[in-house]
């Protein structure tokens, strides 16, 4: 049968199947940054609004609660005696950093110090301002909060200057202070001016006196030492007993292995013992040999031969005087051999005696180095604590000499500056200024910034949001699923302008979104379909309002409008609904035809036709008392195959597969599935466990139909729903009414202009060659 089906004039409302699957699924799914940007732009803006104001709000409540005023001034440090430029200075040489920035730290350590602090609390210009009556005149609390909030000091890198500034809540507090401090600071100056060089080397002839008692002391401690403990070298491993260790230790290895190599022939020698095995070697063999009573039993031997060759010359080998030799000659090997043996045994004792006796020498041997080495180990140990005691010592004493020559170097340098009469002056470069604002920041830095971290915050929780959401909203979803292919997508029914309900769209607004949609997952289980040769199609979800009913019957309406016979099958016993769907009686059905109620030979008596031409219906039925084991029942394969004989396609509603049992038993005896997921509404990981629950039996997964698509989701579908509502608009369908009324059985249309007959070409083109590829894949 044709299996031609009618093309719209518009792109594909979602993106094509037969996509290629992601084959390592991952818990976080990649994004589109612009696709997620225009559909939440809504709160990335209201995170802007929302932060300019709270920016506005908090500038305005620090700025009038919390508001904070600075006042700045500027010394310049110079030295005479030292290489220095002061700034302004008409010398013209420049400033030696490296000796001047110890000096400046110094003078900020100065003017920042407690006794400073305290003198000018005493001054009555400051104890009028408003910030020292807040302390109830606490002088200690005063001088903590000029310490750490009030005053501030720094030095400007690569220059002679060094910046006071005071912070207060009122301009003119922060002047007031900053001139106070400044006064103060010069006064100190001038007063310490004589005192400096003075007390600089007192402190440096102490250091150089504490060094040299030091010095003398560690001498001492040395000497004595060196009585009490004569050392015979500095050098540890040098000394005598860890020389005695080092040999000891060799000792103890050497006699280790020949314990060992002993131990092991006097062990081998003792089950030769045991199981009285006596083999002499070669030398001990001939020792044996040269034995005199060996010999003696031998020259015997010899004789006796001598005489029976005689014999042999007058009488027969078997003369009795012959054999009586010959008798004698045995009994005398066999007197030998014995003789062998008892010489051999008592060579064998004498070797494991021996073995015995070294294996007890040298294990004395080693007890008697074990002792030693102990013995030798301690000396050792002692003689290395004296070292370090003595090289303790040792350093001590260096250290005492640097610090007599650092003494010395200071006392000198200070005695050259002192005659070049060096002093360090400070001079106020710039009076305190009047006070700016410091706290908050501007309202055009602040303001816009908050704004900008707020919409940063919401624009990252939209992210975050999209990344870790499990939700299947989109194609995108569907393909991060391991082996899971996109057979359609049906927009919500609030996308459709003319459509209410997604029930029977197919049949009651046939040029509308939703059925368009419909018509493109048509297309896609038909190409597949018709590929394998199957007749049985199950639309099964994993949980309940998926719209599995409604999808199975607009796909049905859809499949019979392309020229075939279709049958749709509610197997939903639980809940059946599709006669009610289709405004047909639900009696009689499945489940009567299945428990035997009803005869199945007649196929008429049990199937409903619908208004659909080519739509047929086999209800539920009386489902009371149907049971789910009737799935598996030999009438339920007759009933089918007598099913597909009449009909190009059965549609079977079934169940959702999480709750019952029913879509697993009806998967053995069908040839294709196709799985409805409501977008929004399954994740990715029911639908992962849907596809392995059913995956596996006989029944073939074409891909997943999502259904209830948000437009919101993502540009490209808002996109594409307005084109078509823009292609297919009232204006559209009354100018191409003349056109559709030409149209031919298959609903090609006649006499179009060659650049819409062009235009479906292509289309068709695209979307039929990728379901073909698809397809390919499948097979393969």
């Amino acid at each position: 049968m044709s299996t031609n089906t009618p093309m719209s004039n518009i792109p594909p409302l979602g993106p094509p199947t037969g996509m290629a699957q992601s084959s390592t699924p991952s818990k976080f799914k990649p994004i589109d940054p612009v696709r997620v940007m225009r559909g939440n732009w809504l709160w990335i803006v209201l995170g802007l609004i929302i932060g300019l104001i709270m920016g506005g709000g908090v500038w305005y409540a620090l700025d009038k609660y919390q508001a904070r005023f600075t006042s700045t001034s500027q010394f310049n440090v110079q030295t005479s005696g030292m290489n220095n430029m002061g700034v302004g200075a008409g010398d013209s040489s420049p400033v030696d950093m490296n000796q001047l920035v110890p000096v400046i730290f110094r003078e900020l350590q100065t003017i920042k110090s407690e006794p400073t602090l305290r003198q000018i609390l005493n001054k009555p210009v400051v104890q009028n301002t408003s910030w020292f009556q807040q302390f109830d005149n606490n002088l200690d609390e005063a001088v903590r909060a000029l310490d750490e909030d009030v005053i501030a000091v720094s030095h400007i890198r690569e220059s002679p200057l060094f910046a006071v500034r005071a912070t207060t809540r009122n301009p003119e507090d922060s002047q007031t202070i900053l001139r106070a401090l400044g006064e103060e600071y010069m006064r100190i100056k001038d007063l310490s001016m004589d005192e400096d060089s003075a007390q600089a080397l007192r402190a440096a002839q102490g250091r150089k006196d504490n060094a040299e008692q030091r010095i003398a002391s560690i001498t001492v401690q040395i000497k004595r030492f060196l009585e009490t403990n004569p050392l015979e070298t500095i050098n540890e491993a040098n000394s005598e007993a860890t020389i005695r260790v080092r040999g000891i230790i060799i000792e103890q290895e050497n006699l280790e292995q020949s314990l060992g190599s002993l131990q092991a022939t006097y062990n081998q020698l003792l089950e030769r013992q045991q199981k009285g095995i006596f083999d002499p070697s070669d030398e001990e063999r001939a020792q044996i040999e040269g034995a005199r009573e060996i010999i003696q039993i031998d020259n015997e031997m010899r004789n006796l031969r001598i005489t029976r060759d005689t014999l042999l010359d007058q009488f027969k080998p078997g003369h009795a005087s012959i054999r009586s030799i010959d008798q004698r000659l045995l009994a005398i090997g066999r007197e030998r051999q014995a003789e062998f043996d008892e010489q051999a045994r008592i060579i064998f004792n004498a070797k494991l005696e021996s073995a015995a006796n070294g294996v007890e020498i040298l294990a004395q041997e080693m007890l008697k180095t074990n002792e030693s080495f102990v013995e030798w180990n301690a000396r050792r140990q002692d003689y290395v604590r004296l070292l370090n005691d003595y090289q303790t010592l040792l350093r001590s004493q260096q250290q005492a000499e640097r610090d007599r020559e650092d003494s010395i170097e200071a006392i000198e340098r200070l005695i050259l500056i002192d005659t070049a009469n060096a002093r360090t002056v400070v001079e106020e470069y710039v009076p305190p200024q009047k006070a700016k604002k410091s706290f908050p920041p501007k309202p055009y830095v602040m303001i816009p910034g908050i704004g900008l971290l707020l919409m940063g915050l919401a624009t990252g929780l939209v992210f975050i949001r999209e990344i870790v959401d499990q939700r299947v909203r989109s194609a995108q979803d569907v393909k991060m699923i391991s082996d899971a292919t996109l057979i359609g997508m049906i927009p919500s029914s609030n996308q459709d302008r003319d459509a209410k309900t997604v029930d029977r769209v197919v049949e009651l607004q046939p040029s509308g979104l939703l059925a368009e949609a419909f018509r493109q997952a048509r297309t896609a289980v038909l190409s597949k379909i018709d590929r394998r040769g199957y007749k049985t199609l199950m639309m099964v979800s994993a949980k309940p309002g998926a719209g599995v009913t409604a999808s199975a019957h607009n796909m049905a309406t859809s499949c019979a409008r392309s020229g075939r016979r279709v049958l749709l099958i509610d197997a939903n016993f639980r809940r059946p609904g599709l006669a009610r769907l289709m405004s047909l009686d639900g009696q009689p059905g499945l489940a009567g035809a299945l428990s035997g109620r009803q005869p199945i030979d007649d196929i008429n008596a049990l199937v409903q036709e619908s208004d659909i031409e080519g739509l047929s219906l086999l209800p539920a039925g009386d489902t009371t008392n149907a049971a789910v084991e009737l799935f598996e029942s030999p009438r339920f394969r007759e009933l089918l195959a007598k099913l597909e004989a009449q009909y190009d396609l059965l549609i079977i509603d079934a169940p959702p597969a999480f709750l019952t049992s029913d879509a697993q038993l009806l998967s053995r005896h069908i040839d294709a599935m196709v799985l409805v997921s409501r977008a929004q509404a399954d994740t990715r990981g029911m639908l992962q466990r849907l596809y392995r629950e059913l995956d596996g039996q006989r029944a073939d997964i074409l891909g997943v139909l999502l259904n209830g698509v948000e437009a919101s989701v993502g540009g490209y579908m808002k996109r594409n729903f307005r084109e078509f509502h823009e292609y297919s608009g009232p204006e559209r369908r009354k100018a191409s009414q003349s056109d559709l009324s030409r149209s031919n059985g298959n609903g090609a249309i006649k006499n179009q202009p060659p650049a819409t007959i062009q235009l479906q070409e292509d289309i068709a083109e695209d979307v039929f060659g990728d379901m073909e590829d698809d397809t390919k894949d499948d097979d393969r």
